[in-house]
């Protein structure tokens, strides 16, 4: 019979280590608990705008990672060349020194076209996790390994650990909408960042400069919340804190007299990992992959995958 892994998880990281196996000829099922694909690679189709509310950009310094995603999106694969800056207006890195692209019809088409070729199970709700005569069952299914892509609290409650050994951070990330199109000082910048921790908003992002994205007439930005802020604010209600944030995007945008026309609110509550501890030792055949073992980049994440794919070839 043929040896079977499942993966826990449609993320970035999921997806990947699901195809390194699948190639391989290795019988892989991802098991994902929503409709989507990517993760936190996500993207919002709101107002007539397509607008990634999830992982603003990828990278691409690892050069496996590099023509795997040129092999893969192609032309749809663009450059993002307006520089960002910090709150004195220092450009901080260009699209030269640091290389920022996003796909052209909204970045989780990424895990879309990761999932390509792949035995899906969608809107699977994974609650245990149980191990009988050499398989391991999640859920109805039972396989010979399993990969476990989700965040670390996450995996931590279904493998019945004490505590989680990583802490993640939260993240209130708004979209407002403007009236008119390049408002304020947005031809100038792609983004805003504070590097510092200090501020309300840790990033903001102009997303007309992705081509194609925003329709006639308008302006719209992504703006997420310092750690400190979605800390105090995840559970509010929106009146509480909306104001604070729009007050501070227009202010650092220059948006003074500009109309806003529509608002949306997104709650991360596994944002990105900020605190890392010692694992508990994992039952035999359960690997993990993602930002928890790894970093937040969706190319840092797309490697621990295809790590977590070497690891049980070996094995097999």
């Amino acid at each position: 019979m043929a040896f079977t892994v499942g993966i826990l998880g449609a993320g970035i990281s999921g997806l990947s280590c699901a195809q390194a196996l699948r190639t391989k000829g290795v019988d892989v099922t991802v098991l994902e608990k929503s409709k989507s694909l990517g993760g936190r690679c996500a993207t919002r189709c709101w107002n007539g705008h397509v607008v990634d509310h999830g992982a603003q950009f990828l990278t691409l310094r690892n050069d496996r990672f590099k023509v795997e995603m040129e092999t893969l999106l192609g032309s749809d694969l663009k450059s993002l060349r307006a520089p960002v800056v910090n709150f004195k207006g220092e450009t901080l890195a260009s699209s030269e020194g640091d290389g920022r692209f996003y796909h052209v019809g909204g970045n989780n088409r990424v895990g879309q076209q990761l999932a390509q070729g792949l035995q899906l199970r969608q809107e699977v709700l994974v609650e245990h996790i149980r191990s009988d005569h050499n398989k391991i069952w999640a859920a109805d299914f039972g396989f010979d390994s399993l990969v476990i892509s989700l965040p670390i609290p996450q995996t931590a409650q279904l493998l019945g650990w004490k505590a989680s050994p990583v802490r993640y951070a939260p993240c209130l990330t708004l979209l407002f909408e403007y009236e008119g199109e390049w408002a304020g000082n947005s031809p100038d910048r792609y983004a805003l960042s504070d590097l510092s921790g200090s501020e309300n908003l840790a990033w903001s992002a102009c997303e007309n400069h992705k081509v194609g994205r925003i329709k006639e007439g308008s302006t719209v930005f992504v703006a997420q919340a310092s750690e400190a802020f979605s800390q105090q604010h995840i559970e509010d209600d929106l009146e509480n804190y909306i104001p604070l944030l729009r007050a501070d995007l227009e202010k650092q945008w220059k948006l003074s007299g500009v109309k806003l026309k529509e608002t949306f609110l997104h709650r991360w509550l596994y944002a990105r990992p900020v605190e890392g501890g010692i694992f508990p030792e994992l039952p035999r055949g359960i690997y993990l992959c993602g930002d928890g073992v790894s970093k937040g980049r969706i190319e840092e994440v797309w490697l621990s995958g295809v790590a977590a794919a070497e690891k049980i070839l070996k094995e097999i």
